[in-house]
């Protein structure tokens, strides 16, 4: 009998780099023991959402899946596809949020500061919303003969890091007001089936959820299932193992 197969797609809360470099498993793989199947793990570190949307087209086309799970990344990180020299397609990302030398080697267009800002005069709180919300709809309305789920993994939109342009202390709650303010005027609030999209609406305001917010509710100091409270707080091997009970739970809910 052929073997049933998990395709799961994200940033860094997905890529398999941690395996690599911490030596412990993430959650496609766990949830893929879960379930006994096979499992593709498409997470690529520091991705936004256009690319995580433009790899589940390619690759659904290819090749059938019994369950697609989609987890979302930072709204405003921006992703350019391209021919690379081996005459191969490849992605690069920019976070024009980030200081250039917020993580380091993560930033693969390390521009100054002031091209940043005016990238961030356009891409916005109101256009990432917007711009992510017609992602989440639009692979909704793609998948609707796949089994699939969805889920926001870090916090959508994050203060900018610029360290020689600090912003007000209060700044993080106008970016959460404008945000919400957004989404409830946009007609993709009624449109996502939240049977199958894990904590929407998203944000905690509203009664949703992102990965950041569920493991926070679970561990609010950043202790146990975080690599590091403060320096590194991607989750840890506790933390991929909660989100993956937390995927496989959802996943019999909905189609057992």
């Amino acid at each position: 009998m052929k073997r049933k197969k998990l395709l799961a797609i994200g940033c860094s809360y997905t890529d398999n780099c941690w395996t690599k470099t911490h030596g412990f498993p993430v959650w496609p793989e766990l949830l893929a023991e879960k379930l006994d199947w096979d499992y593709l793990n498409l997470g690529s570190s520091g991705k936004g959402n256009s690319y995580i949307f433009g790899k589940m087209c390619d690759t659904i086309i290819e090749d059938n899946y019994d369950l697609v799970v989609i987890m979302w990344s930072e709204f405003q990180r921006m992703d350019f596809e391209y021919f690379n020299k081996y005459r191969q397609i490849t992605w690069k990302h920019l976070h024009p949020h980030r200081n250039k030398t917020f993580g380091e080697g993560s930033e693969i267009f390390p521009i100054d500061n002031p091209w940043k800002r005016s990238l961030l005069q356009y891409n916005d709180i109101i256009a990432s919303v917007l711009h992510n919300a017609r992602l989440f709809w639009s692979a909704q309305n793609i998948l609707k003969d796949i089994p699939y789920l969805m889920i926001q993994g870090t916090k959508a939109l994050c203060t900018p890091n610029f360290k020689d342009d600090p912003y007000p202390d209060d700044y993080w709650q106008i970016v959460d007001k404008n945000a919400i303010r957004t989404l409830l005027k946009s007609p993709y609030i009624e449109l996502i089936d939240t049977k199958k999209f894990i904590g929407w609406p998203i944000f905690p305001q509203l009664g949703g959820m992102s990965i950041d917010s569920y493991l926070d509710s679970k561990d609010a100091d950043r202790k146990k299932y975080r690599i590091h409270h403060i320096t590194d707080t991607h989750p840890n091997t506790a933390g991929h193992e909660v989100i993956s009970e937390l995927i496989y739970d959802n996943y019999r809910k909905i189609y057992s």
